[in-house]
């Protein structure tokens, strides 16, 4: 799980925001609203599949739409620095974004369900979000390196094999819906007493 927190906030958080706008302008059009439209269809990508994976997410399991979503999204990304034209980073983008929406959901019930009705989840948390935190810091630095070295199509195939791999040990993780399942309900709170 933390492994894909990592990826998840190198790919998502980090190398989209800084490295897709670059590439957008330098290689693909100066236009400015290119690299904003890049941005905005990932996030309408993203958007437009949380209502269903959230559902999904909720009934069938957690480690499909995880295991999906990574495959989605980084070979999405992975493809990002081949497009040539603005038409193709664009769809590129909507799609990439549709698979951080399928994962998204299913990862963060995950967590949830791993610290469960009675334990604190204040450490949990704050080691998940700290390891996503890094994987956003250390994306853009680290592909960026490989973009001035290579090339961008080198820096997107990079982040995007890392997203991939770390679909890899959900494959033989157990399914984390079954703990929600089991776990005692919160029990619902009585109407106060009204007097008179």
């Amino acid at each position: 799980m933390l492994g894909s927190g990592f990826a998840n906030g190198w790919s998502n958080f980090g190398v989209r925001i800084a490295l897709v706008p670059l590439f957008a302008a330098v290689v693909i059009s100066p236009e400015p609203w290119i690299a904003g439209a890049v941005l905005a269809l990932f996030a309408i990508g993203n958007a437009s599949v949380l209502p269903v994976s959230s559902r999904v997410a909720d009934t069938v399991g957690r480690r499909p739409l995880i295991i999906g979503g990574l495959l989605v999204n980084g070979a999405f990304t992975a493809s990002l620095g081949l497009a040539t034209t603005t038409w193709v980073l664009l769809a590129l983008s909507l799609l990439a974004g549709a698979g951080a929406g399928l994962m998204n959901p299913g990862q963060q019930a995950a967590v949830a369900d791993i610290i469960g009705n009675d334990r604190s989840a204040g450490q949990v948390l704050s080691t998940f979000q700290m390891v996503q935190d890094v994987g956003a810091i250390l994306g853009p630095i680290i592909a960026g390196l490989v973009a001035d070295a290579v090339g961008y199509e080198a820096a997107f195939a990079v982040t995007g094999v890392l997203v991939m791999a770390t679909a890899v040990p959900w494959f033989s993780t157990r399914e984390t819906l079954e703990r929600a399942q089991i776990s005692p309900r919160i029990p619902r709170l009585r109407r106060p007493f009204r007097q008179g």
